[in-house]
């Protein structure tokens, strides 16, 4: 019995191990997550993901019991949006997607982007949430991951996921 227990223990171990390598290799799930058998061999942790994000603006009725009428916009223009002043109820759709980017964790986070009323800031010429306003046309969202060249030694972004979307 103890022989037993003395191989299953090992096994468990490799079999999280290996099932945490493919998901790292699969999926593009982060190494330091799912075991984090990977997490002392590379820079790739979610909070050194970089998530950049743009979205294309229509104009919107106004919200009920506003006054203040749509803004319009040219269509084809992309506005980019600071995600660190998103709203706490978008952060775990924002976290899937750092920590795991694939096609259904972006499909999510636009889907939810979609629902909110945006205005464009002048001032630091992106989009930002508002009360009345403009509603998301489509978005176009990167993944990107740090990446330390070895030959150079210089840090580096390289795209982990690009998802560019419609919305209805």
């Amino acid at each position: 019995m103890h022989r037993w227990l003395s191989l299953v223990i090992p096994g468990l171990l490799l079999l999280v191990a290996f099932t945490q390598l493919a998901l790292v290799k699969q999926t593009r799930l982060s190494p330091w997550k799912g075991g984090g058998f990977g997490m002392f061999s590379t820079l790739d942790a979610p909070d050194a993901r970089v998530i950049r994000l743009a979205l294309e603006l229509r104009a919107a009725d106004p919200m009920p019991g506003s006054s203040t009428p749509a803004s319009t916009l040219p269509a084809s223009i992309l506005w980019p949006v600071d995600v660190d002043r998103l709203p706490s109820s978008l952060r775990p759709a924002l976290e899937r997607l750092t920590r795991q980017p694939t096609k259904a964790h972006a499909e999510a986070l636009a889907e939810a982007l979609r629902d909110a009323r945006w205005k464009v800031s002048t001032t630091h010429r992106e989009a930002e949430l508002a009360m009345t306003g403009l509603t998301a046309n489509a978005v176009r969202l990167e993944v990107l991951r740090l990446r330390l060249d070895p030959e150079t030694r210089e840090l580096g972004l390289v795209p982990l996921l690009q998802y560019d979307g419609r919305l209805p």
